[in-house]
This record gives structure tokens, sequence and C-alpha cells, in this order.
């Protein structure tokens, strides 16, 4: 799997996608612009590893979720 690399700035409207903050009828068009590529990455990672079934109901969380996994790797590996 390729390395999963989000700007603070892709974090910061994750959350805040993942929080509600924004919908598809409310969001700004530079938080549209940042989700969308988001979802652009998420949709590749979800091809290149098979697992579109995986995904479940949200593309970003399962997206994030498969981020924050990587960085508590990189974490232990480098203690």
């Amino acid at each position: 799997m390729k390395k999963i690399e989000l700007s603070a700035d892709e974090i910061q409207v994750i959350h805040e996608q993942l929080n509600g903050e924004f919908g598809a009828f409310t969001a700004t068009p530079r938080q549209q612009q940042l989700i969308m590529g988001v979802t652009d990455k998420a949709v590749a990672l979800a091809d290149e590893l098979n697992a579109f079934d995986d995904v479940g109901e949200d593309l970003i969380a399962w997206y994030y979720n498969k981020y924050q996994e990587q960085e508590k790797e990189n974490a232990q590996n480098a203690q």
C-alpha cells in the first residue's frame, strides 16, 4: 500500500466533515476542493486494495482510519 499523505488542511476538512460541520450544499469552495481531493485519494486507495466492500457507508471515515493506522504504525516503528 502506498503511503497515505494528508496535509494539515486536508486533516482539518476531514475532521469538519466527520463532525458534520458542513455538507454538500453548505461547504465553502475551499472545503469542497479539499474534500474532493481527499475523496479522489480514498477512491484510488480503495481501488488499489480492492477494498470497496470494506469501505462501508463512509469512504472518508474509512480513508482517515487507514491514515491513522499508518501513523500509529510509523510511531511504533520509530521507537
